[in-house]
């Protein structure tokens, strides 16, 4: 178990996980190329900030599944807040994703849940493109709240009739 970390100022990660079934419940991670980069599965990340990264706040890779991303403030990176690229991921439950340069949420892989998160929690706290951004195919988009984003608050592609999204009760 990683508890308590403060991470700052690394030129790559913040904190990286590569391995499978961890759980990370942070404090602050801030200002690093980007805060926290999962690429194994089972993890469990809990809590804290990351902010004021140059790249994304959290990034899931290509490799990473069934992870869980709760409870977290992700804001102020210059990328996007939380980019999911892996599959079978759930990110919820985390109050602000807010003032990132690019979209709140971008996922890349298919059939992961975003679930109950506040992306541009005020008018004056948007994200710098959509709140939230679909590209894969197959995930399930449900009780989010989206607002101020420069672009669109929900936009979803690349479903197929095999793999429709499933967007259910996201306000904007």
């Amino acid at each position: 178990e990683l508890r308590g970390v403060r991470a700052k100022g690394a030129k790559e990660a913040g904190i990286e996980i590569a391995g499978n079934g961890k759980r990370v419940s942070w404090n602050v991670v801030k200002k690093n190329g980007t805060g926290i980069v999962v690429s194994g599965s089972g993890n469990d990340l809990r809590g804290g900030t990351i902010e004021r990264s140059t790249g994304n706040g959290v990034e899931f890779s290509a490799t990473a599944e069934a992870n869980v991303l709760l409870g977290a403030d992700i804001q102020l990176n210059g990328g996007n807040g939380i980019l999911i690229e892996g599959s079978g991921n759930t990110v919820r439950d985390n109050p602000r994703v807010d003032s990132n340069g690019k979209n709140g949420v971008l996922v890349t892989g298919s059939g992961n849940l975003v679930k109950a998160n506040v992306i541009g929690s005020d008018k004056t706290k948007g994200n710098g493109e959509n709140g939230v951004m679909v590209m894969g195919a197959g995930n399930k988009i449900t009780i989010n709240t989206s607002s101020a984003n420069l672009g669109d608050a929900f936009t979803a592609s690349a479903a197929t009739a095999g793999t429709p999204h499933a967007r259910k009760g996201n306000p904007s």
